[in-house]
């Protein structure tokens, strides 16, 4: 399903496993090549050396440490090849901003909003503009840009299909444990997939 000619590769970092395999799961169908998967900074540093991935996916939140903390010594410890440090919370941009402007991360993108093309994105916009400066951090894969409205037209398709369950292809995901739905194409509502 990847819509680049050369498949993006990336490490996740979450201390939450359901989160972590999920979120492969769904990147990897929408065409990102998952290397590694984290849990703790050390085995995420573990996987960035190892692996050289274009992308670093990182919770804010990494228990006891701090994705922001990790997100510092991953570009210390890769400062030749400069993976795109993507942060990644349940948190508003708003809630975490003061963080990210002190941030060498290139980009945000709120949990609910995590998929392929928000990363793709991500890693293009970082490439094109260089390591971000102070306050110039973005928040990508929000409602406004035109593949998301696509994927939501697509979505609405999926609904009058009858898609859902835990099909890899199309309708909700329930991330277990969470009791929350989550659709693949990231709108979210506790009792099922939102509005087309």
């Amino acid at each position: 399903m990847s819509t680049t000619s050369t498949p993006i590769r990336c490490v996740i970092v979450d201390d939450n496993r359901h989160f972590l395999h999920t979120v492969n799961d769904v990147l990897s169908y929408e065409g990102i090549t998952v290397v590694g998967l984290a849990s703790k900074s050390d085995e995420a540093l573990s996987h960035a050396c190892l692996h050289r991935p274009d992308v670093v996916l990182v919770d804010v939140n990494l228990g006891p440490k701090s994705g922001f903390d990790l997100t510092r010594r991953l570009m210390a410890a890769a400062p030749a090849w400069q993976p795109t440090v993507i942060l990644m919370s349940t948190y508003a941009e708003e809630d975490v901003r003061p963080m990210l402007e002190t941030s060498p991360a290139a980009a945000y993108i709120p949990k609910i909003a995590i998929s392929g093309p928000a990363i793709r994105r991500a890693h293009r916009e970082y490439r094109e503009r260089g390591r971000p400066s102070t306050g110039r951090h973005r928040m990508v894969a929000t409602p406004g840009h035109a593949d998301e409205r696509d994927d939501r037209r697509a979505h609405a398709a999926d609904r009058k299909e009858g898609g859902g369950g835990w099909s890899t292809t199309s309708g909700p995901t329930v991330w277990p444990g969470s009791g929350n739905v989550f659709c693949k194409r990231r709108k979210c509502h506790p009792t099922g997939c939102g509005p087309g």
